[in-house]
């Protein structure tokens, strides 16, 4: 857990915990009625489409960070947030252009192989 004084290195971070009960937000009860509480964390909602094999590894992965984190809850939207955020960390280390996706994933995965045997 981060000091209470230091900036958050990830504040996406922090509201995943809140959302996944790491953390508790302390928010005023309203007496609103019936009915689900609200959600600390708005989210907005999409839909993609996904091969078989991209839907299997969304699923493994869902699975896998959540056995991790376990006993708290991790949303397959969490872990796609942080699929995002892990490709915008290397977007930067591209080259100017890239002909193919091919090229791209050769780039991204490479470069991970190489920063792994260091």
């Amino acid at each position: 857990m981060p000091k209470k004084d230091s900036p958050l290195q990830y504040p996406w971070a922090s509201l995943y915990d809140i959302e996944s009960g790491v953390r508790k937000l302390n928010l005023p009860h309203h007496a609103g009625g019936a009915g689900r509480p609200i959600k600390p964390i708005k989210r907005l909602h999409t839909s993609i489409t996904l091969t078989d094999e991209e839907k299997r590894l969304y699923e493994k992965l869902s699975y896998l960070v959540g056995s991790k984190l376990h006993p708290n809850k991790v949303t397959k939207s969490q872990v796609l947030g942080l699929a995002l955020r892990l490709l915008d960390s290397q977007v930067e280390k591209l080259p100017r252009s890239v002909d193919s996706w091919e090229t791209l994933a050769s780039f991204l995965f490479t470069s991970e192989e190489e920063n792994h045997k260091s």
